[in-house]
């Protein structure tokens, strides 16, 4: 069973790694010239989720200053969202779930 999900928590961290790096490259190129822009973006302490990390620490968003926030508590990422001190979310399923 831990061999199962090691290989998915692999397969999903390859999968996300490889569409943040098209987000990045789609979307910032065109804002290189202008004054960098903050972006936050709520997160759990979830290995899947290092991606960020990786692009927040070797700059591959340019433009961009990423601010990543590590929210664990589903009622407070959604408090965070809907008041707009974060416009970007990620969630895993079983946290959607329980937040129904």
């Amino acid at each position: 069973m831990i061999k199962i999900l090691l290989k998915k928590t692999r397969w999903i961290s390859r999968r996300l790694t490889k569409l943040v790096i098209a987000l990045v490259t789609m979307g910032l190129s065109a804002t290189a010239a202008q004054a960098a822009q903050d972006v936050d973006i709520a997160i759990i302490s979830f290995s899947p989720y290092a991606p960020w990390y990786i692009v927040k620490e070797k700059g591959l968003a340019q433009g961009i200053n990423l601010n990543i926030k590590i929210i664990e508590d589903i009622a407070a990422k959604n408090a965070a969202l809907t008041s707009g001190n974060v416009p970007c979310m990620l969630n895993t399923l079983d946290s959607v779930v329980v937040a129904r």
